[in-house]
């Protein structure tokens, strides 16, 4: 009973320090002060702690030896090589899913892609993330490469990352909720026509449009310490 009450303590002390991030409450290149924390959350420094190593897996908190832990910070340069990377890499695993995708497998791109639309809408930011990430996983899968789709998820990955610290979800128009999607079934039905050159072009597009709506010019990077959350 005891473990479980201190496994339940430290999810709840993680998840709340990720939608902190998510949030930008805790901004890019954020110093973070654990006592600080350990006082406004009413818990011990252990469970900050583990959140901070997990969160540190995950790319969002850098922690090194006498230094405070701070959020993670991202510049120009670094998203556009990772998106980049992408646009060189998903065309291709499009281009190859318009030859090889199944009935089955487009039918679950389909529900992905509403899925992603329904979290845009409700601007639930946590969710949309890993409902546009399930999207263009199943893009890869479709492949039928494994090299192909595990580099694709190395720098989806990475973009992730520079998405939950830089996009500007929440202000974002209905007609740009409605274009991403727009977008999203454009590459579906190219894959569902099999046109293999389409499909690359529309993902190509898909992603230029995604980076180009990244403030990357104004880009600031944040070194005071948090105190609240």
């Amino acid at each position: 009973m005891e473990s479980e009450k201190k496994a339940s303590l430290n999810h709840r002390v993680y998840e709340t320090l990720r939608d902190a991030i998510l949030r930008r409450k805790m901004v890019p290149g954020m110093k973070i002060s654990i006592l600080s924390l350990s006082k406004k959350l009413g818990v011990s420094r252990t469970p900050i702690l583990l959140a901070m190593q997990r969160l540190s897996t995950e790319g969002l908190i850098i922690m090194t030896d006498n230094q405070a832990p701070k959020v993670v910070s991202v510049s120009a340069e670094l998203a556009r090589e990772v998106f980049f990377m992408r646009i060189l890499l998903e065309p291709k695993a499009s281009s190859l899913a318009a030859r090889f995708a199944t009935s089955r497998q487009t039918k679950k791109l389909r529900v992905a892609i509403e899925h992603e639309k329904k979290m845009f809408e409700k601007r639930n930011f946590v969710d949309y993330l890993e409902a546009n990430t399930q999207t263009h996983m199943l893009i890869a899968e479709m492949a039928r490469n494994e090299m192909l789709k595990k580099t694709i998820k190395e720098f989806l990955d990475k973009s992730t990352i520079i998405i939950s610290l830089l996009d500007p979800f929440y202000s974002y128009s209905e007609a740009r909720v409605n274009n991403d999607y727009e977008e999203d079934l454009a590459i579906l039905n190219a894959i569902r026509a099999k046109d293999e050159t389409l499909a690359a072009k529309m993902m190509k597009a898909h992603l230029k449009s995604a980076l180009k709506a990244l403030p990357l010019d104004s880009i600031e990077e944040a070194s005071h310490t948090v105190k609240l959350i």
